[in-house]
């Protein structure tokens, strides 16, 4: 299917439509939503009643089935890199001769889709790709790997790091999105300068700084 005029979006681990809901706010037409689980396809359906849904196993799906858009936005699941999950999740490719890992297959199926994104990127080609997921998953020993796999595809990349209560929702939720462009796009304008009150100054644009300035990445006051 050959891509229209006007920007469109396909909407992979969908939820209920929060992602969709922002990127039609931005312009956009949500053609596509996938979910596995019947109740997130329901409510979504019900949000977008014009938008093509389907209810699988997006793992185990073929990418060709579904029509080519312009954006694809995910939000793979992130369960398994959360530090609510109360697992260890640094280091993880370091052997411990005194307390050996024992690997979890429901958390390996879990970290694993975000290799969706890398399979349905390479079949649809997307001008741009946003991922959404926990601050965490940069502690996942294969997300360098997963990177490159993207930059083998032809795509540039930039990290932000964002709590959601800069966005004006009513909570404090650490989140990155990591935006991917094709090779010789123009680079989109990530910058984001949230108002913030200056002691001196009253209500300022403020600009994220990090304690550690070789750490780019983190969560908001502790970074």
């Amino acid at each position: 299917m050959r891509k229209k005029s006007y920007i469109t979006v396909t909407d992979q681990f969908c939820g209920c439509g929060g992602s969709s809901s922002g990127a039609v706010q931005a312009g956009c037409e949500i053609v596509m939503a996938i979910n596995h689980w019947e109740r997130a396809v329901e409510t979504h359906n019900t949000n977008f009643p014009n938008t093509a849904h389907d209810c699988t196993d997006i793992s185990a799906c073929d990418p060709w089935r579904y029509p080519s858009t312009d954006i694809l936005i995910t939000s793979p699941e992130c369960t398994n890199h959360s530090l609510a999950r109360g697992k260890k999740r640094k280091n993880l490719g370091q052997m411990d001769l005194f307390n050996p890992q024992t690997i979890d297959p429901d958390d390996e199926r879990s970290r694993a889709t975000l290799w969706d994104v890398v399979r349905f990127s390479e079949v649809h080609q997307y001008n741009f790709v946003v991922v959404e997921n926990v601050v965490e998953v940069r502690h996942w020993i294969l997300f360098d790997s997963w990177l490159n796999a993207m930059h083998t595809l032809g795509y540039d990349h930039e990290a932000i790091f964002f709590n959601s209560m800069f966005a004006e929702a009513p909570q404090s939720r650490d989140r990155v999105y990591i935006v991917f462009w094709k090779q010789g796009n123009p680079k989109p304008n990530l910058s984001f300068t949230p108002l913030a009150q200056c002691p001196k100054c009253g209500e300022v644009e403020a600009i994220q700084s990090w304690k550690n300035p070789f750490k780019k990445w983190g969560r908001y006051g502790n970074r």
